[in-house]
């Protein structure tokens, strides 16, 4: 039951359209679905990682996430322009199948780290947690690791159904096609990567483990 919730958990942290999102469709459709499954990964088990603050009940890790929220917050909008700006300025390449064991372990690292320097991710967990009643239930180590095991099968099995998906359609796009994709999606990123850093999201201060769990609530019913 536990590597349900935890299934669930992983599908509604990973669902919403984001930077990372973008970057795994457009992988699969300029590189292949080998690339957009690497980066699919890469945003898995950084939501594995979080899952597992919230799920263990780590307050110090998570007090850090939510206090240095500005830095890191700048630090991941800098990448995302980053990686923007380098699709921007990317040439479809014609013999993808040559480059694509080349790159695969950045495509897994960019995206692991846009997702990591999300603090807004470990708040949504946490909100998550409380509207399922899974915060300070004094589990043992087995069942918080159940249900973080639930969380990254969930977050996989969401961007394996994205990479089947336009797996089919990369095959109807043109060279030409691709490189205006390239510009077109690299603009987007660009915009939010400036949209995380301009931004100033609320947070609250960092606090003890009954603050965290009061802002979750209150998160999950502003939404």
């Amino acid at each position: 039951m536990l590597f349900l919730k935890g299934i669930f958990i992983g599908l509604l942290i990973a669902i919403p359209v984001g930077p990372v999102g973008i970057l795994c469709v457009h992988r699969v459709i300029a590189k292949g679905r080998l690339a957009g499954l690497f980066s699919g990964l890469g945003a898995a088990v950084a939501d594995g990682l979080y899952g597992a603050v919230a799920a263990f009940g780590l307050t110090l890790i998570s007090d850090f996430l939510i206090g240095y929220n500005f830095w890191i917050r700048l630090f991941g909008g800098i990448f995302i322009i980053i990686i923007g700006i380098r699709m921007y300025l990317t040439k479809p390449v014609l013999d993808i199948e040559d480059d694509v064991p080349n790159t695969l372990g950045r495509d897994f690292m960019s995206t692991f780290i846009v997702t990591i320097t999300n603090p807004l991710t470990i708040m949504g967990f946490l909100a998550i947690f409380a509207g399922l009643n899974l915060i300070n239930t004094h589990r043992g180590y087995m069942d918080a690791s159940i249900l973080v095991a639930g969380v990254v099968a969930g977050s996989c099995i969401w961007w394996l159904t994205l990479v089947v998906i336009f797996g089919f359609i990369c095959s109807k796009f043109k060279i030409s096609c691709l490189g205006a994709l390239n510009k077109i999606v690299g603009i987007v990123v660009v915009m939010m990567g400036l949209f995380t850093i301009i931004v100033q999201h609320k947070l609250p201060p960092p606090s003890s483990q009954q603050n965290h769990e009061q802002a979750a609530i209150e998160t999950a019913k502003s939404r």
